[in-house]
């Protein structure tokens, strides 16, 4: 008995020595600057917060509550991950502070920082200038504070639950708390099986965007591009400089992307552009330095809407060039340091993009479709739950495709290295 309990325990702590030890390669502060926005504090796998520092520094947004300079205004619960825009959430929070409080409790109170925050998963430490040390974890519903005060000193911890991170824009995007009361209302969803009504109007719903694809629309030698339109027809506009923000017809990028972005039709917006042929060459042109006339690449690593261009060769036959220029964006525009995106994460959008580039698989948003390209490594293996787990040895085989059924998975991988219910392939 003594021999299977000691067994039993191994069994259960191996996977996490292992975890333990790989985790100790994590930079936390990876993309946390130049416009990656990352949140370095604590939060679990689908856990109910994000617990981290919030920082203050007049005319710089702390995005998600960190910065490398500034003021501690409180240590809060909720925060986005890498978002633009504006910040958003920090509420509820805490500053610990020591002495006598004179001010008003809620007038605003921060505290200068001592060195540099520390972090590592699951845990994160700064210090404030009154020498308060501050530590930081967090379970699946709760965050959790631990403080430790200098000795002989009255110590305090302030609990502002109006707290909240502020906007320095000027675009009228600040948050406000308005009072109130929280009310948490009960789930719901919308129940789909069965409807092929919807099925098949939503399905010539989604071919709208054809009515937005003037054919006589030029740019770079190229016809064709998505444009917005009134009541009277197609609107006039530059495809190269179109692109623009909220009150703009097209977000975060121009014409030339979002002329790719119905992924879901690519059989006809291949045939809308002129075939195969114009299509590869099309697609040269936005990864040619100076196509546009100016410095750089039609291509912009640093917004979600051309995420799925670099993968498109592969619906023309040329997976070789997939594998090249996705593998130069992910070179160029990523590395591991406090820098490392090349825009805001967005919730861990550019780090996904990077990781199934590693992965060497891309998916296709609302379809059962990977494109597959090539995997950074030797050897990769897919752990997919409690379903069965794929693995490439080298690289996805771009010929002779197999349809292996993985439970509820239906993907097209390649004939090397697939385990398919737990077997060798």
């Amino acid at each position: 008995m003594k021999l299977w309990h000691a067994l039993f325990l191994m069994m259960r702590l191996e996977p996490l020595v292992h975890g333990a030890g790989l985790s100790s390669h994590v930079n936390l502060f990876l993309g946390t600057q130049n416009g990656g926005n990352n949140f370095p504090g604590v939060a679990r796998p689908f856990g109910m917060v994000k617990l981290g520092p919030d920082l203050l520094e007049s005319g710089t947004d702390s995005y998600a509550g960190y910065l490398p300079t500034g003021d501690f205004s409180g240590c809060s619960m909720m925060h986005e991950q890498g978002t633009g825009g504006a910040p958003k959430y920090g509420t509820v929070a805490q500053l610990p502070l020591v002495g006598n409080i004179t001010d008003h409790p809620l007038a605003s109170i921060t505290v200068g920082r001592s060195g540099a925050d520390q972090a590592s998963v699951g845990y994160y430490r700064a210090q404030t200038a009154e020498g308060v040390v501050v530590e930081l974890g967090a379970s699946a519903h709760a965050g959790m504070y631990r403080y430790t005060f200098p000795t002989n000193e009255t110590a305090n911890v302030l609990i502002d639950v109006s707290h909240v991170l502020p906007s320095f824009r000027g675009q009228g995007l600040s948050q406000g708390y308005k009072g109130g009361n929280l009310t948490i209302y009960a789930d719901g969803h919308y129940e789909g099986l069965g409807r092929h009504d919807d099925a098949e109007k939503y399905l010539i719903r989604s071919r709208n965007w054809r009515n937005h694809w003037n054919a006589n629309q030029t740019s770079l030698g190229f016809s064709g591009f998505v444009v917005p339109r009134d009541a009277n027809g197609f609107l006039s506009t530059n495809p190269l400089t179109d692109g623009g923000y909220w009150g703009d017809p097209y977000y975060e990028a121009s014409s030339w992307a979002y002329s790719w972005g119905s992924v879901h039709d690519m059989k006809q917006m291949i045939a809308m552009m002129g075939g195969s042929e114009t299509v590869l060459d099309r697609l040269n042109i936005m990864f040619t330095e100076g196509a546009s006339g100016s410095s750089g690449i039609i291509f912009d690593s640093t917004n979600e809407p051309m995420f799925n261009i670099p993968y498109l060769y592969n619906y023309i036959d040329r997976q070789d060039l997939s594998v090249s220029q996705s593998r130069y964006i992910a070179k160029t525009y990523y590395n591991a340091g406090v820098s490392g995106l090349p825009g805001n994460s967005d919730a861990g959008a550019m780090q996904t993009w990077l990781l199934w580039n590693m992965i060497g698989l891309y998916p296709i948003t609302g379809q059962t479709t990977f494109l597959m390209h090539s995997p950074w490594f030797d050897s990769l293996t897919i752990h997919l739950g409690g379903d069965p787990c794929a693995a490439s040895t080298g690289q996805w085989p771009i010929l002779e495709e197999e349809l292996v059924n993985m439970g509820r998975y239906l993907c097209s991988w390649g004939n090397d290295g697939i385990r398919a219910r737990g077997e060798s392939k």
